[in-house]
């Protein structure tokens, strides 16, 4: 489903909210991540997918749930900011996005490629691809994610003239 969803509402990397908003399998989408059980996937891969899939789609339900236009960095919701509040059910447990990240993604797999992998919708954020992430090719999409987004000048640059190197801060991370 999130598969279809990213063919039909994401281009160039950029997602088209208000499409997503009116469409009724995205809605259908966020509720079977909440009732979903990635601990009964076979491969460490396929759970892996499984939530960087989620995060991204959890990305995108706030910004369209909260009808965020400019920024997801400088909003707040209830004194929170966009990636603290505790509004998303995955796999049963209400959590944040950043209790998704770094309390259960980033430790539980250990790959650096997931950086590339999870789009938090700022304009420094790797783009979103236009399909899901699969287990049975999930090292293919995170090292194509990497490379296209070290390759991006916005990413990493060089200033011949003045022999620096410039570094996305996902880089420095």
């Amino acid at each position: 489903l999130w598969d279809y969803l990213l063919k039909a509402h994401v281009e160039n990397g950029l997602v088209d909210c208000d499409g997503l908003a009116r469409d009724h399998l995205f809605r259908t989408y966020v509720r079977q991540l909440g009732a979903a059980r990635p601990c009964a996937l076979e491969t460490k891969g396929e759970q892996l997918a499984f939530y960087c899939n989620a995060y991204n789609a959890l990305v995108a339900n706030g910004v369209v749930t909260h009808r965020v236009r400019d920024s997801v960095i400088m909003f707040r919701h209830e004194g929170l900011g966009f990636f603290d509040a505790k509004e998303h059910i995955v796999a049963g447990k209400t959590m944040s996005l950043n209790d998704l990240e770094h309390k259960l993604i980033r430790p539980t797999f250990g790959d650096p490629r997931v950086h590339f992998a999870l789009v938090c919708a700022a304009r420094g954020c790797p783009p979103l691809r236009p399909e899901a992430y699969c287990g049975r090719c999930l090292d293919i999409q995170l090292d194509d994610q990497t490379a296209r987004f070290c390759n991006d000048p916005k990413s990493v640059s060089f200033d011949a003239a003045r022999g620096t190197v410039t570094l996305s801060p996902i880089l420095k991370w």
